[in-house]
């Protein structure tokens, strides 16, 4: 019976303990007592494994890929109700007739980590530095509908002849081998993301 007694109470302190550290939204106030207003946003989330690459040329598992959808961005992403919407685009792409050629112009508010404006020349460099033999990237078919993949993956052409061209800092040009009607939804994965070149 003693023992029973003792449990709940341990129980009930521990539960005190425990809720005594959560906050209330109350105003902070800093060492000279004024009010802190600023809204400060956080997300934090706990990984279970070693994550075991961000390099988004290369990284294939759900872990990586997680990491690289929390932290960056690519023309598209999905809204809260799964709908693709421009991310890194401004805008929907302008579509040829043929259905082959999309030119995306980006956000021109878009900055990296280090507050260098992303442009449309880092998503080129992310692209090719992924179909580059060399970089043995096995996410690198993602990228088969893309003009000259197939060329580039058989030693026939440069990367740099992917059909992806920086029109202007913030225009980007896509060229398609064929109309292919989910590229949105293949734009929006990490290997499609800008990679920074520095």
């Amino acid at each position: 019976m003693r023992k029973t007694k003792l449990g709940y109470l341990l129980a009930t302190l521990g539960c005190i303990l425990l809720l005594s550290g959560c906050g209330f939204g109350k105003d902070k106030t800093d060492d000279s007592g004024q009010k802190n207003t600023t809204n400060k946003q956080e997300f934090s989330v706990v990984v279970k494994q070693e994550i075991p690459s961000i390099d988004a040329s290369v990284t294939n598992d759900v872990v990586g890929w997680g990491v690289l959808k929390n932290t960056g961005e690519g023309l598209f992403r999905g809204d809260k109700k799964g709908k693709l919407v421009p991310a890194g685009a401004a805008e929907a792409p302008t579509i040829s007739d043929d259905g082959l050629t999309y030119t995306f112009k980006l956000r021109k508010e878009a900055v990296w980590s280090n507050g260098e404006p992303i442009t449309a020349a880092d998503y080129v460099y992310g692209w090719q530095r992924t179909v580059e033999p060399k970089t043995a990237s096995e996410v690198a078919y993602l990228f088969e509908s893309i003009k000259n993949y197939q060329a580039i993956m058989d030693g026939k052409l440069p990367a740099t002849d992917l059909g992806v061209n920086a029109l202007s800092d913030h225009e980007l040009e896509v060229t398609l081998k064929s109309p292919v009607p989910y590229i949105e939804s293949l734009l929006s994965l990490p290997p499609f993301f800008p990679q920074n070149k520095k």
